[in-house]
């Protein structure tokens, strides 16, 4: 195993680490994976458990890139006027044709955590060279479970109590933006309401289910993976995972002892061992994947 540091995109001001396998002309034939930042966090990942899944994956034959998107880490910031989510997109892409152009590689795994999970999404979108993505901790909707996790810890916390009766609490700001909105509606005709804000979670699920059940449709292997001791796990979205339950491309996996970083080690191996693997069974071809 061998690990480099590069410059890639058009303007050379995007910074990554690749991490190739002993024997790189094997690699070619393998798809290459590409860890996408989560949030703010540059190319290490959280807990560097970036670094952990390169090479790991490079001692088995697989080439990987760890880089940081625009205004991230070590790399520039954007020069053009592309949005935030184009702008993901197009680096993305040009990280891609740095593999292609300098390593040989022709297909690509996205891996991505938070952030990362929905920007590994967008991108197998818009580009048929993706064909599997790993989204840790990805998109998830509010449900009763959620409410009952989120807000029964706070419940009971004293400092929140103190907040509260200090007007510092989030609550008084949302409560205002709430009350302004609704005085918006009365004179404006806008209609806000409680119902109206249902009606667009439940448009988003529906867009999110859709654009995933494309993916699929297109060939690409998706395995989510969400933490138990996460509050996005009560968000999930289980109506996909039923209807595609059956698929050998799709997965869900969940981690009962893991947060949203995995801040246990014990939880870092697990979740390296889960991709390695994974990796492994579709980078071998679609026949080879294990099914859920």
């Amino acid at each position: 195993m061998k690990e480099r540091a590069v410059l890639l995109g058009k303007t050379k001001g995007l910074v990554g680490v690749v991490t190739e396998p002993r024997q790189i002309t094997s690699a070619k034939n393998r798809p290459a994976i590409i860890l996408l930042n989560a949030g703010l966090m540059h190319r290490i990942g959280p807990n560097r458990i970036y670094v952990q899944i390169a090479r790991r994956l490079a001692a088995s034959g697989f080439l990987a890139l760890r880089f940081d998107l625009s205004g991230i880490g070590d790399s520039g910031n954007r020069t053009d006027n592309l949005s935030l989510k184009d702008g993901v997109v197009s680096d993305v892409k040009e990280a891609m044709d740095f593999l292609a152009r300098e390593e040989g590689a022709r297909k690509f795994i996205l891996v991505g955590i938070c952030s990362g999970a929905n920007n590994s999404l967008r991108v197998a979108q818009s580009d048929a060279r993706v064909i599997g993505a790993v989204p840790i901790e990805a998109y998830y909707f509010a449900t009763p479970g959620y409410h009952l996790y989120f807000y029964g810890r706070r419940l009971f916390n004293p400092k929140g109590w103190r907040r509260l009766v200090t007007m510092k609490s989030d609550l008084w700001r949302t409560l205002g933006n709430y009350l302004i909105r609704r005085g918006n509606s009365s004179t404006t005709g806008d209609g806000w309401s409680g119902r109206a804000g249902a009606d667009g979670r439940k448009a988003f699920r529906v867009q999110i289910v859709a654009e995933i059940e494309h993916l699929l449709g297109r060939g690409v292997s998706l395995n989510f993976v969400y933490c138990v001791g996460s509050p996005s796990y009560y968000n999930h979205y289980r109506p996909l995972r039923h209807r595609t339950a059956s698929s050998k491309e799709f997965r869900v996996t969940l981690f009962a002892n893991a947060d949203h970083t995995f801040t246990l080690l014990a939880s870092q191996q697990s979740l390296v061992n889960s991709i390695h693997d994974w990796v492994k069974a579709v980078g071998q071809g679609p026949s080879c994947v294990n099914r859920p």
